[in-house]
């Protein structure tokens, strides 16, 4: 075989090398739409803000000069413990209630109180801030200026803004909720009362922590749901004639399998019929 024959050959069989690679790539599925589903947990949630409203009795001072203060902050007395001493004759303070005792104060203890909700309204909440001041050891006061307060750790309330997309609850429902500033802990709520022309639900604490004695607002994720299981994107899912299916990968072509939606969120879901290393498409053409 002559050179230019060879030559002409090679092209030839570069040519059709590099059309039948064109071919696959046009028409297989590129390999970055497929995910690889795992187990997981997805929550249904919003963010929104919230204050929190203690029952806390205020105590200020009776006397000018300089306190001595004799228990710490967040510490559990019960009524007519010794808190502090005013002044050089040393004139005793005491709590006058049980519950926790705290030396931060923001002015918004008597404004902030449970029991009657009618004065709660929306831009009170959206106009909340956390500006507490704290009585240090050593300071002189002078009389009639705050001390501390007693606040009762079991009873404590948090008012929550609803967005207009969000159903309200009813009156005695629970559900949970997630400060994300705080201690991304999860807290059981029960709701108390709605004031329903400014969408704000006021519900009851079943925990304290110190951390709320210097909080008055916070933004709290409302968890409406937790979803454990396989988890997919939203996008995988197709709605067929009878529910619902993923793409999966076949025998030279993908194929339909149907899956049973158990819950999610706007972008992922968790489902059943799909095992964690499964591979579905995303964007699936069907």
């Amino acid at each position: 075989m002559s050179k230019a024959s060879k030559k002409n050959l090679f092209l030839v069989i570069f040519c059709a090398s590099l059309f039948l690679i064109l071919v696959i790539f046009i028409y297989s599925p590129p390999r970055n739409s497929l995910y690889t589903v795992q187990y997981g947990e997805i929550r249904e949630e919003f963010s929104s803000d919230a204050i929190l409203i203690r029952e806390e009795l205020v105590i200020e001072s009776q006397y000018s000069g300089h306190v001595n203060i004799l228990i710490g902050e967040g510490q559990r007395v019960r009524s007519g413990t010794p808190v502090m001493t005013v002044g050089e004759e040393e004139f005793m303070v005491y709590a006058f209630d049980t519950g926790v005792i705290s030396f931060k104060h923001d002015s918004d203890e008597n404004l902030f109180c449970p029991g009657d909700w009618t004065y709660l309204e929306r831009e009170l909440i959206t106009g909340a801030r956390n500006n507490f001041s704290t009585l240090r050891d050593g300071q002189w006061v002078r009389e009639g200026q705050f001390l501390f307060r007693v606040v009762n750790n079991f009873n404590l309330y948090l008012a929550i803004l609803f967005p207009p997309d969000q159903p309200l609850p009813s009156d005695g429902s629970s559900f949970r909720i997630e400060f994300p500033r705080l201690d991304r802990e999860i807290y059981w709520v029960q709701v108390v009362d709605t004031i329903f022309r400014d969408r704000i639900v006021i519900v009851e604490m079943r925990q304290f922590v110190d951390e709320f004695l210097s909080l008055r607002t916070q933004q709290v994720n409302v968890v409406r749901g937790i979803h454990r299981g396989v988890v997919v994107p939203r996008e995988a899912i197709v709605e067929i004639e009878d529910g619902y299916a993923v793409l999966v990968p076949g025998r030279g072509e993908p194929v339909l399998r149907r899956v049973e939606l158990r819950g999610g969120n706007e972008t992922m879901a968790v489902v059943d019929g799909l095992t964690p290393g499964d591979e579905v498409y995303l964007q699936p053409d069907y």
